[in-house]
């Protein structure tokens, strides 16, 4: 004979609804205190746009567009493929992230850039993000990456 369970069985659609109407009333409010939506069932964060600087731009051919945004876990994420320009110099700000969508400390990220070669990006805890290595070429950067924001 098996072990009884430790914990109560749902025997009807009332006790389910119930349950489900005290994690709502629980999770609710902290997710609205956090401008976040719970995890479990919720839709995805709508992505925002950031604006593009010092001659980045949306590489575009149906590529993603650069966006972001933080989840109910304070996750980041960043996404798109950035055109480049030949000449850039080491850390040239392609865009930066508004308050509460940036790391505490400085973050290195590996990427991809022109033809699968190495690139990395620095996010800083002012929200800029920029390239680490000058750029010799003319192409992309493929910016997709997630940190933990700020607290």
């Amino acid at each position: 004979m098996p072990a009884p369970s430790r914990f109560a069985k749902l025997r009807d659609q009332e006790h389910s609804s119930r349950v489900q109407d005290n994690i709502e009333a629980t999770l609710g409010p902290i997710a609205t205190a956090l401008n976040a939506t719970p995890i479990m069932g919720a839709p995805p964060p709508a992505w925002i746009a950031p604006d593009l600087l010092n001659g980045f731009a949306n590489f575009g051919a149906g590529h993603a567009e650069a966006a972001f945004h933080k989840d109910a876990l304070g996750m980041v994420t960043v996404k798109g493929l950035i055109s480049t320009a030949a000449g850039a110099a080491a850390f040239v700000t392609m865009l930066a992230l508004p308050a509460g969508y940036r790391p505490l400390a400085k973050r290195r990220l590996a990427v991809e850039g022109n033809g699968a070669t190495f690139q990395s990006v620095q996010v800083n805890p002012n929200g800029d993000i920029g390239n680490v290595l000058a750029i010799a070429a003319a192409g992309y950067i493929s910016i997709e990456f997630s940190f933990l924001a700020e607290q």
